[in-house]
């Protein structure tokens, strides 16, 4: 919730490590661990829309790329 995550959103990285090839349960397990110790939590979010553009384009989506938009919380939408 906190996160503004939308329906169909895709989860590409948390924390800086790629976690496409994750199941749910070790993507749920990672964030409770860092909710738990109470830290802040970084992810990797892309929109469906977003998502088909860049696999039609045979580009591989990671947080370091020049266009990716960084944003501290979910207020700064």
């Amino acid at each position: 919730f906190a996160a503004n995550l939308q329906k169909n959103d895709r989860i590409i990285e948390c924390d800086g490590v790629n976690v496409e090839n994750e199941n749910e349960r070790q993507l749920t397990d990672r964030i409770r661990l860092a909710l738990a110790s109470a830290r802040q939590i970084t992810l990797f979010v892309v929109d469906p829309d977003t998502d088909r553009f860049f696999k039609s384009k045979c580009i591989k989506l990671h947080s370091m790329l020049p266009i990716v938009q960084h944003i501290a919380n979910s207020t700064d939408i």
